[in-house]
C-alpha cells in the first residue's frame, strides 16, 4: 500500500497533462501491481484497498468531484470511459488462473508444497470472496466473471450517462 501511494504521489508531481498521466498509470503501475499481487497472493481486502486510492487519484487528476460514479472510471473507453482496469477484479482473476495451472501440476514436489501451504484452500476462499463455485474446473469461468464485472461497471456509468441526457432535456 505505501509503495502504491509512493507511486502515485510521484505521478502527480510530474509536468505531464493529465491524459499521460492516466496513460502512465494504465500502462505501467498497474500492471506493476497486478504483477506484484499476483505473487505474493495478497488478502483481497489489501486489493481491495488499493482500487479507492487509485481511483481517487484519478478523479484527482482530470479535476473530477468525489462523488462521480465509479463506472466512469473502469469502463473501456469505446464505452466511453476513461479505461482504469480495476485491480480487484483483475488480481483474482489472474490469481486463480494462475493458481489453478499450478494445482494441475504433477511434480511430487510441488503438490507437496501446495498441500503444506494449504494453497487450495486459500484459492478456494477467493473465489468464494467473488462469488464463483469451487472447485473451478474451467478457466472459462473466472474469464466470464471477469466480463460480468466490466458489464456491471458499464451498466454504472450508462445509468449515470442516462441521467444527464434527461438533466439536459429540462
Amino acid at each position: 500500500m505505501d509503495k502504491l501511494r509512493q507511486n502515485l504521489h510521484r505521478l502527480g508531481i510530474e509536468f505531464l497533462k493529465p491524459h499521460q498521466k492516466l496513460n502512465l498509470l494504465s500502462t505501467y503501475i498497474i500492471p506493476y501491481f497486478l504483477h506484484v499481487t499476483s505473487l505474493v497472493t495478497l488478502p483481497i481486502t489489501t486489493i481491495r484497498d488499493m482500487d479507492p486510492l487509485i481511483r481517487t487519484h484519478v478523479k484527482g487528476t482530470i479535476h473530477l468531484p468525489a462523488s462521480t460514479p465509479n463506472g466512469l472510471v473502469y469502463c473501456c473507453k469505446r464505452d466511453e470511459g476513461l479505461g482504469i482496469p480495476k485491480l480487484e477484479t483483475l488480481a483474482t482473476s489472474t490469481a486463480l488462473k494462475q493458481g489453478i495451472q499450478l494445482l494441475t501440476n504433477t511434480d511430487v514436489t510441488v503438490q507437496a508444497l501446495l498441500r503444506i501451504t494449504k494453497f487450495e484452500q486459500r484459492l478456494e476462499r477467493m473465489a468464494k470472496l467473488i462469488r464463483l463455485q469451487w472447485p473451478i474446473t474451467n478457466i472459462r469461468c473466472i474469464c466470464a466473471h471477469k466480463r460480468c464485472q466490466k458489464a456491471v461497471e458499464l451498466c454504472k456509468h450508462t445509468a449515470l450517462s442516462n441521467r444527464v441526457l434527461n438533466l439536459k432535456q429540462y
